[in-house]
């Protein structure tokens, strides 16, 4: 990825992914060679030159370094919920299919959970809004009831 941002071209390559979805995960070594189950967003943090990946139904979201490496963000790649204000690679998620970042956090589409969930740069995640079951207006964000929340603009 070279920390610049991708850009478009008349050619097409592949950044991430191997177009095959089963066997090894493929951290630690190129993205190219990962292997990434239904992918979902994808996001660009031009400060550190990181792009980031919804692994959806691997349950994951991944990293991929500036020198083309790829590791787990956040997702132990069980389905569920569970984790919160844990290490984010020891978190569950469930179909996580929209991912942003800013404010140094990683926002992520914890869909089937039906919350937005937050990485921290110290790898700790937890739920910003969702998992409640209240359509209230004037509440906290996780006491509110989010209907499959797909992506994070």
């Amino acid at each position: 990825l070279s920390g610049a941002a991708p850009t478009c071209g008349p050619n097409i390559a592949t950044v991430v992914g191997n177009g095959i979805y089963s066997g090894p995960l493929g951290d630690g070594g190129p993205a190219t060679s990962a292997r990434l189950n239904k992918p979902g967003d994808v996001a660009y943090d031009p400060q550190s030159g990181r792009l980031y990946v919804c692994d959806t139904y691997n349950h994951r979201v991944r990293v991929v370094a500036p020198s083309g490496i790829i590791s787990t963000l956040a997702g132990n790649g069980s389905q569920g919920h569970g984790g919160d204000n844990g290490p984010a690679q020891m978190a569950n998620f469930f179909y996580p299919n929209g991912v942003a970042v800013g404010n140094g956090l990683v926002y992520i589409a914890d869909t089937f959970n039906q919350r937005i969930r937050c990485v921290g740069s110290n790898g700790t995640v937890w739920t910003m809004a969702g998992g409640g079951n209240s359509s209230a207006v004037d509440i906290l964000a996780t006491s509110t009831a989010l209907r499959f929340p797909f992506a994070i603009p």
